[in-house]
């Protein structure tokens, strides 16, 4: 299951390669070490979640709650001990960029609506409410994905690619198509234990696009506390 895992880390990155190329920038000593950086992070959190899943804290435990938990954890400790980025280009703040809050509760209801509008358009009415579902997905999802993300992965990245682009008054470069693309990827295309390739393009596309919606929250606002919110608004609709 770890190799397994690993693999599938592998697998992942090595698709954003023929993206960084379509940069066009030429990559500097400094860069490739960040883009390394970020390669080892992002298949560390993997293999965290991993090891952590069997860990179960109540019985009958279903979520992987040590998972999540050690995810963040490492990133906490990463924005508070890197010397590459600020807590501010992480988003690990609580204060917006000057008016950027109307905007940030316009797009973070927009996102709900189409959320919503996919739900029921797609519902197979077979809809079972758990508890411990519901805790889990309003909590750790959207902490531990964006931190590392839409924080981490994506603040490391700007420092190569420098935001060039604007959208929804954002300022937005390849850092953030590539987070989305690899945040797509990760829910999409992966190895399992018995080493049988999966993808599902439905899901790169899905995910992707939520990716891509919570970096430009992120970009917008300065701060991860609204994709945080909205991440797993976004999820507790149509839990199962």
């Amino acid at each position: 299951m770890l190799l397994s895992r690993l693999i599938s880390g592998l697998l992942q990155f090595f698709v954003l390669i023929p993206f960084i190329f379509l940069s066009a920038r030429v990559l500097t000593r400094r860069d490739l070490k960040l883009i390394l950086l970020v390669f080892f992070l992002f298949v560390f959190d993997n293999f965290l979640l991993d090891v952590l899943s069997g860990i179960k804290l109540f019985k009958d435990q279903q979520w992987n709650w040590v998972g999540k938990l050690g995810s963040i954890c490492w990133g906490v400790a990463f924005v508070y001990l890197n010397p590459f980025l600020s807590r501010k280009e992480t988003g690990w703040t609580t204060s917006l960029k000057p008016g950027s809050l109307k905007p940030a509760l316009v797009l973070m209801l927009l996102l709900i609506g189409v959320r919503v509008m996919v739900y029921f358009i797609f519902r197979d009415g077979s809809e079972s409410f758990h508890k411990e579902a519901i805790l889990f997905q309003a909590t750790m999802p959207g902490i531990a994905e964006e931190l590392v993300y839409r924080g981490i992965l994506l603040g490391l990245l700007n420092k190569i690619w420098q935001p060039a682009w604007m959208f929804f008054k954002a300022d937005i470069g390849w850092g953030v198509l590539l987070t989305s693309v690899l945040f797509g990827l990760v829910h999409s295309l992966y190895f399992d234990s018995d080493f049988r390739l999966h993808f599902n393009f439905y899901t790169l596309l899905l995910t992707g696009l939520w990716g891509f919606a919570f970096a430009v929250l992120k970009e917008r606002t300065g701060s991860l506390i609204p994709s945080v919110i909205i991440h797993n608004a976004v999820n507790l609709i149509g839990i199962h």
